[in-house]
C-alpha cells in the first residue's frame, strides 16, 4: 500500500513538473515573440533578431518564428543566412499551405529581385491551398509582379479555381 502511494506521490510531482515547465516554456516563447514584433513591426531589424533567435531557441519546429527570423535576417543583409531559414521552414512542414503562405511573404516582402524563387514558393501555395494564395495576391506587394508574364497566368488560375471552390462549397445552415 505504501509503494502505491509513493508512486502515485512521485507521478504527481513528476506531472507537476511538466506543467511547469510546459507554462514557462510557453511565457518566455510569448515575451520573446512579442519583443521581436514589436521591434520588427517598428523597422528596428536588428533589434527583432535576437528576440526571434530565442523564440527559435524555445520553439524551434514552430515555423511562424523561424520566418520571422528568416525576414529579420534577411532586412538586416544575411540573406544567406535568411535562406537557410525559410528552407528550414519549408522542410518542417512542406505540404502545409500555411507554410507556403510565410514561404511567399518572406520572397515578396524581403527578396522580392528573386522573382523566380517567388512565383515557385506562390505556385507551390497554389497547388495546396488556392484560398489562401488568392487571399495573399491581394496584397499590395504582388502589384509590382503584374508586369511578368508568369505571375499574371498563375494569378488567373489562382483566381479562377479559388472563385470555382467558393461555387462548389456547400452553404451551412
Amino acid at each position: 500500500m505504501h509503494n502505491l502511494l509513493f508512486i502515485a506521490i512521485m507521478a504527481f510531482i513528476v506531472i507537476g513538473i511538466q506543467f511547469g515547465m510546459r507554462y514557462h516554456r510557453a511565457h518566455r516563447l510569448n515575451y520573446w515573440l512579442k519583443r521581436g514584433m514589436e521591434a520588427y513591426g517598428a523597422q528596428q531589424y536588428e533589434e527583432a533578431l535576437p528576440a526571434f533567435k530565442k523564440c527559435v531557441r524555445i520553439a524551434p519546429e514552430w515555423v511562424h518564428t523561424r520566418a520571422l527570423l528568416g525576414m529579420s535576417l534577411a532586412q538586416t543583409d544575411h540573406k544567406e543566412d535568411a535562406l537557410r531559414e525559410i528552407e528550414l521552414v519549408q522542410a518542417l512542414q512542406p505540404k502545409q499551405g500555411e507554410t507556403w503562405a510565410l514561404v511567399t511573404l518572406f520572397y515578396v516582402l524581403c527578396m522580392p529581385e528573386d522573382e523566380d524563387a517567388l512565383l515557385n514558393a506562390l505556385d507551390t501555395l497554389y497547388h495546396i491551398d488556392a484560398h489562401v494564395a488568392a487571399r495573399l495576391i491581394e496584397k499590395p506587394q504582388f502589384r509590382r509582379l503584374e508586369t511578368l508574364e508568369r505571375y499574371v497566368d498563375l494569378r488567373q488560375r489562382i483566381l479562377a479555381e479559388d472563385a470555382e471552390n467558393i461555387q462548389t462549397e456547400p452553404i451551412s445552415e
